[in-house]
């Protein structure tokens, strides 16, 4: 208000120091009227000079007014013409006031507005000389520009318009042309209420500019609101904003955008809408969003809340964070609560499209928290991720009721910290294991680095350590084996009636090829003395009948008590198992007891391998505690 006023009452102290100075001498020379208007204004502190053209009772006119330094004077006016009755100056005021040419200089400094000249000749107004009401009854001005000059560039506002004034009443209206450091605009003006509480309407289109702001904007952006002065001084506006479409290069690309702000001295508050908000880089990182925020705070830092969605049925999550418009710079949190992935709008390529290629299908509960910032161009961001008893079906492999809590570092590069642990009850296809806990760190250049992984089988383990080069067509790594149960591992086979005790240890080297997997020179070796059982009944003895070459090893395994025993494994891991089981010993109700050398291959199916582990799987505590604590912590 005190600025506001500043300015009418700079104006009115001027104006009506030349016309008092013009109406007694207006039967005297030019000359004359010239020099004493210049004394008033020399009497309230600046430099001047003008040039009167015309003086009578009836008015004045004046040219090239100029206060400040000659050579670039804070204030210019190319003509002014200033009309008076004898009962206006006794009320201290004007009939009509013409300005044109009017060029006005300042300076946005850290104390704010700096007006030069002008802020001497509002320091020589004496106390209690303002006037009730404005100092003029009509005005009218043409080509008026103002100059700021700030730390970011020149401000330059362009105005041409009419105002009147009945009593405490006041009305105008105005055209603007604005240019800025941040781009360049045009508005109308409208001007009503009073002098103690007057009221602005602006409607107009504004034009960013793309190298000052880094943001590229397709259409008119339609900028419309009013703004107040209450008799208290108290300032309050409000705004509308939309535009067609905006965009940070590279970055996003925004559609139907639509802001309604209010200012309260200070305080902004303001909603936003995005219809459509497009993240840029090929393919995508996160899909298509609409956004719906709310702002709080002032222009220099705004605190916002949200919510944002991938479509209909789709991924719902809100946000929170800050926003400077001046930077700028932004920080988010974002948080993702327990999610059923069952629809299909729901699916990971819905909100991550570069998982399309990787993740054909997913069912189960997610949950995510993250945090992102952007500063200075860059994004950067973390993002964890819950998951309860998820099943995936990826490009390689399927995998069974997968838990854990994973952290992702990104986006470029996307990577992990080490020690990511998850469980996962069955892996199906490239590299079939199951009831694992796996303890991995996704690599910058997209290497996976196996620090531990054990799984279960046939009552025993089997481990692995290495690194996965995931873009690559051959990978190799070594299972090691521990404890594997011979009772179990003769169940899966095809030879109804074999049974066994004792257990193996050894390895499995996997060598991948393309989308095959092998196992190479796979060896399990026994740790110590065990039995053989074959109990075929009848189909034995008509096996024996019918290959009386297989006699003796029927015979001998019916009870074997073997010393060593090593299985051979090779073939493919998706589908059957090449294995050749050597066994030395004896069995004492065979042929005396006489030692037995036995050398047979058979064809073991790697999913009945799996069954025992997948029926015994259990989350473990730790890992189910950590998921069940995130799911929690999103319900607050």
């Amino acid at each position: 208000m005190r600025r506001r006023r500043t300015w009418l009452w700079l104006g009115g102290a001027l104006l009506l120091g030349l016309a008092a100075g013009a109406a007694l001498l207006w039967s005297q020379r030019v000359e004359l009227a010239e020099s004493l208007a210049l004394r008033v204004l020399a009497a309230r502190g600046g430099p001047a000079s003008l040039r009167v053209e015309r003086i009578d009772l009836g008015g004045l006119e004046l040219a090239d007014l100029a206060l400040g330094a000659a050579a670039e004077p804070d204030l210019r006016v190319a003509h002014a013409t200033l009309a008076w009755s004898w009962r206006a100056l006794r009320e201290r005021r004007l009939d009509r006031v013409e300005l044109s040419g009017v060029r006005l200089r300042a300076r946005l400094g850290e104390a704010g507005l700096e007006l030069g000249a002008l802020d001497g000749l509002r320091g020589g107004s004496a106390p209690g000389a303002t006037p009730s009401g404005l100092p003029f009854a009509e005005a009218t001005f043409r080509d008026v520009e103002a100059t700021v000059e700030s730390a970011r560039g020149p401000f330059v506002l362009r105005a041409e318009g009419q105002a009147t004034t009945s009593g405490a009443q006041v009305a105008g209206a105005a055209e603007l042309n604005a240019a800025t450091p941040f781009g360049s605009g045009t508005a109308s003006l409208l001007l009503t209420g009073t002098l103690d509480a007057p009221r602005l309407e602006l409607s107009g289109q504004a034009t960013p500019d793309e190298a000052a702001l880094g943001l590229r904007v397709t259409g008119p952006v339609t900028i419309g609101g009013t703004a107040s002065w209450g008799e208290a001084e108290a300032f309050s506006a409000k705004a509308k904003v939309a535009l067609e479409q905006a965009e940070i290069p590279e970055l996003v690309k925004l559609t139907s955008v639509a802001i309604d702000a209010q200012l309260a001295g200070d305080a902004v508050t303001a909603q936003a809408r995005v219809e459509r908000l497009v993240e840029l880089s090929t393919p995508a990182r996160v899909a298509p969003l609409g956004l719906e925020a709310q702002l709080t705070g002032s222009l220099e830092r705004l605190a916002l809340r949200g919510q944002a969605r991938t479509g209909a049925d789709g991924f719902a999550f809100s946000f929170d964070g800050t926003f400077e418009p001046r930077t700028p710079r932004l920080t988010l949190a974002i948080h993702l609560p327990a999610t059923d992935l069952a629809p299909a709008a729901r699916q990971p390529e819905r909100l991550f499209p570069r998982l399309a290629g990787l993740v054909r299908r997913a069912k189960g509960h997610v949950a995510a928290e993250a945090e992102a910032s952007y500063a200075d161009g860059r994004l950067a961001a973390r993002v964890q991720v819950a998951f309860d008893d998820v099943d995936l079906r990826t490009e390689y492999a399927t995998l069974r009721r997968l838990n854990g809590v994973v952290t992702l570092t990104g986006p470029e590069p996307l990577a992990t910290p080490p020690g990511q642990t998850v469980s996962v009850a069955l892996i199906e296809g490239a590299l079939p294991l199951s009831d694992g806990v796996l303890r991995f760190q996704l690599q910058p250049g997209e290497t996976l680095h196996i620090e531990q992984g054990t799984f279960r089988l046939a009552g025993g383990t089997l481990s692995l350590t290495g690194s996965l080069p995931l873009e690559a067509e051959q990978r190799d790594l070594v299972l090691t084996a521990k404890q594997l149960s011979v009772e179990q591992l003769l169940a899966a086979l095809a030879f109804e009636g074999l049974s066994g005790t004792g257990f193996l240890d050894g390895t499995l080297p996997i060598e991948q090829r393309g989308r095959q997997m092998r196992v190479s020179g796979g060896e399990l070796h026994a740790t110590g003395p065990g039995v053989i059982r074959y109990a075929g009944g009848a189909g034995a003895a008509s096996l024996a009948a019918e290959e009386p070459q297989l006699a003796p090893v029927l015979g001998a395994l019916e009870d074997l008590r073997y010393e060593s025993l090593v299985l051979e494994v090779s073939g493919d891991v998706s589908g059957q198992l090449d294995v050749k089981v050597h066994a030395r010993g004896n069995n004492p109700n065979f042929q005396q007891g006489r030692p037995v050398v036995l050398n047979v291959n058979v064809e073991a199916p790697v999913q009945s391998l799996l069954r025992a582990g997948l029926a015994a799987y259990s989350v473990p505590e730790e890992i189910e505690g950590q998921v069940q604590r995130f799911f929690d912590r999103g319900k607050k």
